[in-house]
């Protein structure tokens, strides 16, 4: 007998049905005590079970859906693992214990999910308790939110920032305080940043990364799979430029604002543990406080509006 069924006759000693919320056309799920386990093991065996089970259930609706995550105000939220009924991906969350920080953990994912029109399911060996004060469901943004770009790329200008509105100025946006932020945090710790980059979108590279001479671009897809291109230079260091015609000015704001808190968090560490970076692999931030010098004079002085910064010419 799976462990996906409507009868307990058969279980194992000690299996118990998962408290869930799933919608009641799922087929319940069975399983022994994981408590003895670390999470990283009883979640493996969690999905295991699963794989075993739906390929015992006849007509089982649920397949595993493709990772997702998704930017908010905080940083980056997804979920640990992905259901899949039909057209439709399904957020799945997995406590080993049924506590009241558990609770307070779905509350705050389920409450993010709920804004982008999806249902989060979770399951726990017992139903979660009430959360008076939800926790916020974000983490840090990570160089593995990132990953190679297999479509075509979008046609039409790709920038680090362009104005979304008449008159506005990049010298007075948020955006650009975030951006010089990433280049000052950036500043001394690149290599490493280029590396972790790299790595994660599949070349073989330990320790560090000098920034090449000649400028490199990685197309990539970012939170929410949407395209942005990532480049990394000697002279310019590394920045993130974005499609105008297909990127919401709200996301290319969100994605540099997690940015830089990532990268202000990586550099605090790297300057403690970590040798800085050689002279010549730290030029972007004197590059950068010139070309923000510059821009801003001509928005102050010469009343221009229509900057488009950072634009990158990627080869067809």
């Amino acid at each position: 007998m799976g462990l996906f069924s409507g009868k307990k006759e058969g279980l194992p000693r000690g299996a118990f049905q998962w408290a869930t919320n799933a919608p009641s056309s799922w087929p319940p799920f069975y399983s022994e005590d994981l408590s003895k386990q670390d999470y990283v093991v009883s979640f493996a065996i969690f999905l295991e079970r699963a794989f075993q089970s739906w390929e015992r259930v006849q007509g089982c609706p649920l397949k595993l859906g493709e990772p997702r995550t998704f930017l908010g105000a905080g940083g980056v939220v997804s979920a640990p693992l992905w259901f899949r009924v039909g057209n439709s991906d399904i957020p799945v969350f997995v406590f080993e214990k049924s506590t009241p920080e558990a609770a307070a953990q779905f509350a705050g994912a389920q409450a993010f999910f709920s804004t982008r029109g999806l249902k989060a399911v979770y399951y726990a060996p017992k139903p979660l308790p009430e959360a008076p004060v939800p926790l916020p469901p974000f983490k840090d943004l990570m160089t593995s939110d990132f990953e190679l770009r297999k479509e075509a790329w979008p046609p039409g200008l790709c920038s680090m920032w362009w104005p979304s509105r008449p008159g506005e100025r990049f010298s007075e946006s948020a955006c650009a305080r975030d951006i010089y932020r990433c280049m000052r945090a950036l500043d001394g710790c690149s290599t490493f940043v280029l590396a972790m980059l790299a790595k994660d979108l599949g070349s073989k590279v330990d320790g560090r990364m000098h920034l090449p001479a000649a400028p490199m671009v990685f197309r990539t897809n970012g939170p929410e799979g949407r395209p942005v291109a990532i480049s990394a230079s000697r002279e310019n260091g590394i920045r993130l430029h974005f499609p105008e015609n297909s990127t919401p000015p709200g996301y290319r704001d969100l994605l540099w604002y997690a940015f830089a808190n990532s990268l202000e968090k990586f550099s605090f560490e790297a300057y403690r543990r970590l040798p800085p970076d050689l002279p010549e692999d730290r030029q972007g931030l004197r590059q950068w406080e010139f070309i923000f010098k510059t821009l801003r004079d001509q928005e102050t002085w010469g009343g221009r509006t229509d900057h488009h910064v950072g634009v990158l010419t990627l080869p067809e």
